[in-house]
């Protein structure tokens, strides 16, 4: 990457034509290399199968990850994974950066040379260095995504997690440094790919001539793509005006005649969203062609003027773009305005499940919680259980007495007077008992639906016998439901008493997990995909989701069709629901689309 002669006169590669005339071509090639990266992944996923049919596994879930950590298919699968996924991360960008030299180069190469090509170079990256690459890729989205609360990828920083580390601002500011810190270095490696592929260095070479290029010409590069991202907020900004927001409020002054209003609110959504797939695609092919152009300019490696031309191509593709969107939204928009209210009801369905009682509404895990979460207007309240050193079962979540009452001993370690004796805080200052579980019931009874987790180093069948024999006294087998992170020991429960409803709770779902004998799945709300519920809704199993408690998160889970919400913000989610039917009729529908709004 030797930089001895002097850059030529910049042309306007910047010019956002360059990106929007070769929206033809992104699209003629990202469609076919999108469908063979499906194809790989779908292979992946056969390959990862029959690892596990193997072994007679037919589901792994975050409560059986430190048995197959332990185990030889364990690591199989996991180095699988991280092999498979590096081969088709270093693919689709190998694709994208030599697509961009097609594009402004006009170099006019066939598709089958440009994936053979990418197919060749990927090879490359199936050594330790690139799986690094790949482990990089795989945290470093969900990692910025989660700060700025969005979810990009179907991976991503569990909420139960992130809202821990939210909670507490020396977690956050570590966290935050975390992430410049790996961000730092991914913009100084961002012409590895480049140097692989038109240099012909190895990965290793690549990577150290990728930062002396960065650091040699790092002004250069910052204010380019400074120039290539302002411009691209400035498109999106107009864009959301031009075809949401004008046509959005024209929409109100029909508002009296429901059906055109309906009719020309749908119409504004799926123009919309075709805008926003057609920006995607452009913004993330032109970031490649924005950083690609800086690198030959940079490198003079193939550097040559921008071959612009204004093809006919364009000309009729951008016509049959344009038909092809007013058609779609005049069909859709007349066939939704005629079922407006049952596509998009008024009411929600779904649960609100306190989360430790009553969620924030009170003092975990305690008496008043549960009243609390009745008040509320709660469908139910999840409490955890553990046992006492001399047998009794006390309500309470934490591992050791610490955070909530200043005592490093466990509740194993204690007696049930001893644990009497023990005071917490409650959020006014008022001091509340730890709960047993017998008192909880009793509050509870024929008021609100319980969800008891079996918690703790006590966890087992013992724990799950004794529950259920105070079930059986007090008449509540059918008021609650038994759950656990331990996916043999509610099964077992499932098997012994299916009387009783059963959860599995879990944060980490891989395979057939709706085959588990199970009446319910809690998933964390990171695994909460709709083809996720459906498949446990096929499989008759309810779904529930946890723990949802930013608004943007109630509202996901509310228009869609799990079963439950558990969450520690009861009356916001409450509030939500109870307000559906006062909500404008475009809320309704925008809602389904971006649940944030």
């Amino acid at each position: 990457m030797k930089t001895t002669k002097k850059s030529p006169a910049h042309d306007r590669v910047f010019s956002f034509r360059y990106y929007w005339h070769g929206l033809p071509e992104i699209l003629y090639y990202q469609i076919p290399a999108k469908i063979i990266l499906f194809m790989m992944f779908s292979f992946a996923e056969g390959i990862l199968g029959s690892i596990m049919n193997l072994t007679g596994i037919y589901s792994v879930s975050s409560g059986e990850l430190p048995s197959l950590l332990r185990s030889w298919y364990g690591w199989a699968v996991l180095i699988t994974i991280t092999i498979l996924f590096t081969i088709y991360m270093a693919f689709d960008i190998i694709i994208l950066i030599l697509l961009s030299r097609n594009i402004l180069y006009n170099q006019k190469k066939k598709m089958k040379e440009i994936i053979s090509t990418a197919i060749r170079i990927s090879r490359k990256f199936i050594n330790f260095r690139g799986c690094l690459i790949g482990m990089y890729f795989a945290v470093i989205i969900p990692l910025n995504t989660a700060m700025i609360g969005l979810r990009l990828t179907k991976h991503a920083v569990p909420q139960f997690i992130y809202s821990v580390i939210r909670s507490n601002h020396l977690y956050m500011l570590a966290y935050a440094v975390l992430v410049l810190v790996l961000d730092f270095i991914g913009i100084i490696h961002v012409f590895t790919f480049h140097g692989v592929l038109f240099d012909n260095y190895s990965l290793a070479t690549s990577m150290h001539e990728s930062r002396s290029l960065f650091f040699k010409n790092w002004k250069k590069i910052v204010w380019a793509y400074l120039k290539f991202f302002a411009m691209f907020v400035l498109i999106l900004g107009v864009g959301v005006i031009s075809i949401v927001v004008i046509p959005y409020y024209v929409s109100h002054l029909i508002m009296q005649a429901r059906f055109w209003y309906h009719y020309l609110i749908i119409m504004v959504v799926i123009m919309g969203l075709i805008f926003i797939f057609l920006f995607t695609m452009i913004f993330i092919q032109a970031q490649a062609m924005c950083l690609t152009r800086v690198y030959d300019e940079c490198t003079f490696a193939g550097y040559q003027e921008a071959q612009f031309k204004t093809p006919v191509l364009f000309q009729k593709s951008f016509r049959f773009v344009v038909s092809i969107s007013l058609l779609a939204s005049l069909i859709f928009g007349y066939g939704g305005a005629m079922i407006f209210d049952d596509l998009f009801p008024k009411e929600y369905t779904t649960e609100v499940i306190a989360h430790r009682g009553g969620g924030d509404l009170s003092t975990e895990n305690t008496v008043e919680s549960i009243r609390a979460a009745i008040e509320a207007g709660a469908t139910a309240s999840e409490i955890d259980v553990q046992r006492t050193a001399d047998g009794h079962y006390v309500i309470f979540h934490d591992n050791t007495l610490k955070r909530l009452c200043n005592d490093p001993r466990t509740i194993q370690e204690l007696t049930l007077e001893e644990i009497k004796k023990l005071r917490i805080t409650a959020p006014d200052g008022h001091r509340v008992r730890i709960a047993t579980l017998e008192e909880i019931l009793n509050t509870a009874k024929d008021e609100i639906k319980l969800y008891i987790e079996l918690k703790g180093k006590s966890a087992g069948m013992q724990m799950a016998n004794d529950v259920y024999q105070m079930l059986l006294e007090r008449n509540m087998v059918n008021q609650v439901r038994i759950i656990s992170l331990n996916a043999n020991l509610i099964t077992q429960v499932e098997k012994t008493y299916p009387d009783v409803e059963t959860e599995y709770l879990c944060y980490i779902a891989y395979g057939q997990i709706e085959s588990m004998e199970v009446d319910a799945i809690g998933l964390e709300e990171e695994l909460a995909t709709t083809k996720r519920i459906d498949d446990l809704h096929d499989a008759g199993k309810k779904v529930d989701v946890w723990t949802a408690n930013s608004f943007g998160s109630i509202i996901r889970f509310m228009v869609s069709n799990v079963d439950g919400i558990i969450t520690d913000s009861v009356q916001l989610a409450m509030s939500i629901k109870d307000g559906k039917s006062d909500s404008p009729d475009f809320t309704r529908l925008l809602r389904i689309f971006f649940p944030q709004i």
